[in-house]
């Protein structure tokens, strides 16, 4: 049966975790700046995945490497439902916003489509579900009558993710790349502007990044160029094998399913890419790839 004081105490962790990622030390507007020393632990997209988002917290054991930073994102809108049609994929962004209240300066979130989709009420449809219909279902049954306040927390700590990482090693991490025809959106100093969800719409920097498709050496290279990076990381396409590795500066993790991955990196040494692909790893045998 829903329970009142779990929605309240659920709602008051989104708060919580809402307040972490604005004050996160290493924000800079929508920019998130690490620091040039430990190493970086970075995901793919997981959609709701509870085995690998476990799996890959265990890896990363924060409390015994205060040095190592996580990034999670696209966490929300499970690929696969229950046999009622419900998302639990709910569940474990709560995880995750109670990791992010016990590690606040090494745990970091970047917005991906889903969350764009969900903070603007878009129906994002997957084998044929809907994302807004069947997150609503399990929220139902979780959480009751309760359960529109607890999706409006939600949105709030998804509105508070930033846009983007910047790795003092020349390597810029965002849940995709914009197509080149929306370039002109985008300068150096364009993350370091604080965003408000009432100025995003689809000419706006944020929808053109977290929507981009387009993996071409040029698009990277541009893109690169124009952020003043040399290596760039994504999620946002699904990927059979885990991880891809479309041109000579782009590396894409997947962390969604049974062959999803991850990468661990050191942020206080330059990587070549060749560097980069070698740190990815399986996430349920933790064995390198390549």
């Amino acid at each position: 049966m829903p329970n009142d004081a779990a929605a309240e105490s659920v709602i008051q962790l989104m708060k919580e975790a809402t307040e972490a990622n604005l004050e996160d030390t290493y924000r800079k507007g929508a920019l998130i700046e690490l620091p040039p020393e430990g190493d970086l632990l970075m995901t793919g997209d997981l959609h709701g995945n509870r085995i690998n988002y476990q799996k890959v917290v265990e890896y990363a054991s924060l409390s015994r490497n205060r040095n190592r930073h996580i990034i999670l994102h696209e966490i929300i809108h499970a690929l696969t439902l229950t046999v009622d049609g419900r998302d639990l994929s709910f569940q474990v962004l709560e995880m995750a916003a109670r990791l992010k209240t016990y590690f606040p300066d090494q745990v970091h979130f970047m917005i991906g489509n889903h969350d764009l989709g969900e903070l603007l009420d878009m129906d994002i449809k997957k084998g044929g579900n809907s994302s807004i219909k069947s997150l609503d279902r399990g929220l139902a049954v979780a959480y009751g009558e309760k359960k529109d306040e607890v999706r409006d927390a939600y949105k709030g700590f998804l509105a508070s993710m930033p846009s983007a990482v910047r790795a003092p090693n020349r390597v810029f991490i965002s849940h995709s790349i914009p197509q080149i025809s929306h370039l002109s959106l985008f300068s150096p100093d364009v993350f370091l502007r604080p965003f408000e969800m009432e100025d995003v719409h689809r000419d706006h920097y944020l929808y053109r990044l977290v929507w981009g498709r387009q993996l071409t050496q040029e698009a990277s290279d541009q893109f690169a160029e124009i952020i003043d990076a040399d290596l760039l990381i994504t999620g946002h396409m699904p990927v059979e094998e885990g991880y891809s590795v479309p041109n000579t500066r782009h590396l894409i993790l997947d962390s969604k399913d049974k062959n999803g991955c991850y990468a661990v990196f050191p942020l206080d040494k330059p990587l070549t890419h060749n560097d980069l692909v070698q740190t990815v790893r399986r996430i349920r045998t933790n064995q390198r790839v390549v």
